[in-house]
């Protein structure tokens, strides 16, 4: 008697919707001058994303990057409202996929674009497969640009754990208001609380921040988070940071810097939830946090009268601050 029949390993399960989802985003692309017009811009010749390109060969190569990499299931938000701007993965980082399969009828071309890209090694190779190609925004499809990768083990943790330190970005804060300023990160979704990454930044002083696109910071003047904190301040480890007492709200996209200047906002400069009650002021700590419901004035100037009005600006001004 013969050995028994090799069995079929079975296949991968089928990817969660949300996958599904994330994989609707990526560009089928079979050329180089395909790839041109999916992502340069026609006037510089650059990339106007980063741009992460899958190279595969159809079959256990692709179930590999689909099934088990889950490609580019991560980086991207597939349901998120396109109302939030650059805070989605989509609005700085592009994905696209070519398939290097010899008997394609569209081999020659992809062969090409495999080699500009630097990716020319997997070519015959299957064990290889599938290939990784990461070029930074700014850049132009040449191979000294690119940073190419097998990874070590196909899973999507591996090509996160590949792709994280490529998009990393560094940006510098400076504080060009006439008083301290606090900045504050804040997670996906939860704006009105925000996680503390500079207690404070001096006048004309700045910091650096290492951080991600899509990524949102926002800074408020220091007093108006003067100690003790209250339970309403605090929420495991976060500070409350209503929209009337941000000076600025700004959203990562690249590596430039940014100052914080002092622009009043529209609504009332409270820096509290429970600014709105006027029995606050008959305390310090609470007249630093609410500047408009507990207006004082500039040093130096006469007591407010009747017909005596500050402006926010003018408010800014005060020794306090």
């Amino acid at each position: 008697r013969g050995p028994p029949p090799r069995r079929e390993p079975p296949p991968p399960p089928e990817p969660p919707q949300e996958v599904k989802d994330a994989q609707r985003l990526v560009a089928r692309v079979a050329s180089l001058s395909s790839l041109r017009k999916y992502a340069l811009n026609p006037d510089t010749g650059k990339l106007t994303k980063h741009l992460v390109h899958a190279f595969y060969i159809s079959g256990v190569c692709e179930a590999r990057l689909d099934s088990e990499i889950r490609f580019p299931f991560g980086r991207t938000d597939a349901k998120t409202s396109t109302a939030n701007g650059e805070r989605r993965w989509d609005a700085h980082v592009r994905f696209a996929k070519t398939e290097m399969t010899p008997t394609s009828p569209s081999y020659g071309d992809a062969k090409k674009l495999a080699e500009k890209l630097g990716a020319g090694t997997m070519l015959g190779h299957l064990e290889r497969c599938p290939m990784l190609v990461f070029l930074k925004r700014g850049a132009g499809l040449r191979a000294k640009d690119a940073k190419a990768t097998i990874l070590p083990r196909r899973t999507n943790q591996a090509f996160q754990d590949w792709l994280s330190p490529l998009l990393k970005i560094e940006v510098t804060f400076r504080n060009d208001c006439p008083f301290d300023v606090r900045g504050f990160w804040h997670a996906t979704g939860d704006e009105a609380w925000g996680t503390v990454v500079a207690d404070r930044i001096k006048p004309g002083a700045s910091v650096w921040q290492t951080t991600f696109p899509t990524h949102t910071f926002s800074f408020a003047p220091a007093t108006a988070y003067s100690k003790p904190l209250d339970l309403k301040d605090v929420r495991k480890g976060k500070h409350a940071v209503p929209d009337g007492v941000r000076i600025l709200t700004h959203v990562v996209s690249s590596e430039e810097g940014v100052v914080v200047s002092l622009k009043p906002p529209d609504t009332p400069l409270d820096g509290h939830v429970s600014c709105k009650h006027k029995a606050v002021c008959k305390n310090t700590i609470w007249r630093g946090r609410c500047p408009r419901t507990c207006p004082m004035p500039p040093a130096g100037a006469p007591r407010p009268g009747p017909k005596v009005r500050y402006t926010q600006e003018d408010l800014f001004q005060r020794s306090e601050l």
